[in-house]
């Protein structure tokens, strides 16, 4: 049914109504076992369909690179898809994206951070990598990543997540503090458990991350990366040996933060001082208002 919750005469009618009988009578056969129904649904062939669809073709694209969009390159469709485009007769899989706490589950998994045990207990704070299902759920301290990708509110009942796409998901996955500690905490994975070569590090990252082999292009390009970013992070460690004191951005707040090379002189060290003195002075002033 496409309603979760209402099942009165007012919602939309069930696509199966045979198979919703025939399913509960086989639950009040089975002595009312959640388990027993489970397993049969999960095990059946319906359940383990692929996402993907057969026949569909777009032509223009034999070379495996989409070409542009024009009049001549349409998109065929199989019969199954032009007949049901909405999948209610359960023709295929539905593609869906992972809930809130199945992400958060999977980043820590790929880095390695996960702590599987010990298994059950009392619930943990949301900085302990341990599988969100024992994070504790604070009110007005939310985890971003949970509530930023539509975690269900724990205090009401839901019949059924909300499913977004909106640009803080992206953002927060992108350019957020907690996913750089992640990513750093997988590039260490990858250096401590495949030292040996560039090549074994990036395949090593695609089997953790999407389960599967990197394609050859993938890995040209992972591997290129990898080349360019050692070049400039190299060029940039010589750059500021050369520079001595740079006056950088402070995160989270107004100002800049002096940076202090061992070999800098005594004159660029006095001004820094007389700087830092004339800083907590104004500081020491406003906190006296």
């Amino acid at each position: 049914a496409a309603n979760a919750s209402d099942f009165g005469k007012l919602g939309e009618k069930p696509s199966h109504p045979e198979l919703l009988d025939w399913l509960a009578a086989t639950f009040v056969e089975s002595g009312w076992s959640l388990k027993a129904m489970h397993r049969l649904m999960v095990t059946s062939a319906t359940y383990r369909q692929s996402s993907a669809y057969e026949g569909v073709n777009v032509p223009g694209t034999e070379s495996g690179k989409p070409s542009a969009p024009t009049p001549s390159h349409s998109l065929t469709l199989s019969p199954a898809h032009t007949t049901d485009p909405e999948n209610r007769l359960l023709w295929r899989f539905s593609a869906r994206r992972l809930e809130a706490e199945q992400i958060r589950d999977a980043v820590l998994a790929a880095t390695g951070e996960l702590k599987l045990e010990p298994a059950g207990g009392p619930g943990t704070d949301q900085l302990t990598p341990r599988r969100s299902i024992y994070s504790k759920w604070l009110r007005n301290a939310p985890n971003p990543l949970l509530n930023v990708f539509d975690l269900a509110e724990p205090f009401q009942s839901v019949a059924q997540r909300n499913v977004t796409t909106t640009p803080p998901q992206a953002l927060l996955l992108l350019n957020s503090q907690m996913m750089l500690r992640h990513a750093r905490a997988f590039a260490k994975r990858l250096e401590e458990e495949h030292p040996s070569s560039d090549e074994d590090m990036v395949n090593a990252a695609y089997r953790l991350a999407f389960s599967r082999e990197p394609k050859a292009v993938e890995r040209s390009a992972a591997l290129q990366f990898l080349v360019e970013q050692k070049q400039r992070l190299g060029a940039k460690g010589e750059a500021d040996k050369a520079r001595g004191f740079a006056a950088e951005k402070m995160p989270y707040r107004d100002g800049v933060a002096a940076v202090v090379a061992p070999d800098m002189g005594g004159d660029a060290l006095a001004n820094v001082s007389a700087y830092s003195s004339i800083k907590l002075q104004k500081l020491q002033f406003y906190s006296r208002r």
